[in-house]
């Protein structure tokens, strides 16, 4: 009889560890270029920047949460627009925490102590909003972050509720999935999405420090982190996809950057407090242009970016195995 025909469950996961001798991929960590912000309400200066964007154009998106805006920048910090002042009208904002940027230069917006998402041209100029309070299809309990895959669709983080849901660019909604817990398709409290070109969901929560996995139906492929494959990740705050299929995420009290495979494996790591002669005060979000240079919004009042990532060289690692029967 074979494993599967013994097996008395539809699905069922078998973790444990193996000793692997694995080709990875190791990489230098990206070189720092510039920083641009100051703490402050003027153009280019910040309240609490909780998350960041690119567009195709390579210009700069920064969720202003503190100052109830959006910021645009060129990618190499100098200013270009604002939009949004604190309120529940339409263009208005109460505490944004995401922004994300589709392939036509739509900018959508997790307004999130509004319980809803707004939609703008890269511009400024509102467009649409959907979503009000609660717990139902289409609603919110804090949306906190957000993302775009290559069709458009909207990904929205909705920390209150334990769970991602999936949107239209117009607002459709679509599907969702996740509770509260630490199991397989369950989160505690996500606080990072990402989309790559391939239909995978990244979502970062901080319940045990973990990203997990999904096609973008969501259903449930890997994860990897404090509660999955042993690496400490501690606390996670924005993540993002490159074109290359990398997963970036900024790990806001280890005051670093840290980069993954597709698979979760460890392909560098940068960063360290200022208070230990680093560079980051708190990085929170994280963006990644088509060249691969990667935007940090620090809560320090400041966005920091930073070069491509040198050409890697090939290693030996060790590794962890989560095997899912279906």
């Amino acid at each position: 009889m074979g494993v599967a025909e013994m097996l008395p469950w539809r699905v069922v996961t078998v973790v444990g560890w193996l000793l692997l001798v694995a080709v990875a991929r190791a990489e230098a960590p990206s070189v720092y270029v510039l920083q641009w912000g100051s703490p402050g309400t003027g153009d280019g200066q910040f309240n609490s920047p909780i998350s960041v964007a690119v567009d195709a154009g390579g210009y700069v998106y920064v969720a202003d949460s503190g100052n109830h805006r959006i910021q645009k920048f060129t990618g190499s910090g100098a200013f270009v627009t604002a939009w949004g002042s604190y309120g529940c009208g339409d263009g208005q904002f109460r505490d944004p925490q995401g922004v994300a940027v589709d392939g036509s230069g739509n900018v959508f917006v997790a307004d999130t102590e509004n319980f809803r998402i707004q939609k703008f041209t890269n511009s400024g100029v509102f467009l649409s909003q959907w979503g009000s309070r609660g717990a139902a299809a289409g609603q919110f309990q804090s949306p906190v972050a957000i993302a775009v895959d290559p069709e458009g669709n909207v990904y929205v983080a909705d920390n209150g509720n334990s769970r991602v849901e999936k949107f239209s660019g117009e607002g459709q909604f679509l599907t969702q999935w996740g509770s509260f817990g630490a199991g397989e398709g369950q989160f505690g409290n996500p606080h990072g999405v990402a989309a790559d070109m391939s239909h995978n969901v990244y979502v970062g929560e901080t319940y045990c420090g973990v990203i997990k996995k999904f096609t973008d139906a969501g259903t449930f492929l890997a994860e990897w982190g404090t509660c999955g494959y042993g690496l400490n990740l501690s606390v996670s705050g924005g993540i993002a996809a490159d074109t290359r299929g990398a997963i970036y995420l900024a790990v806001p009290d280890l005051c670093r950057i840290s980069k993954f495979d597709g698979l979760g494996g460890p392909l560098s790591e940068w960063g360290a407090c200022v208070t230990n002669g680093g560079v980051f005060d708190l990085a929170y979000g994280v963006a990644v242009d088509g060249s691969g240079n990667v935007y940090v919004s620090d809560l320090g009042n400041r966005i920091l970016k930073f070069g491509p990532t040198p050409t890697p060289s090939v290693r030996e690692t060790w590794g962890h195995l989560k095997a899912i029967y279906r």
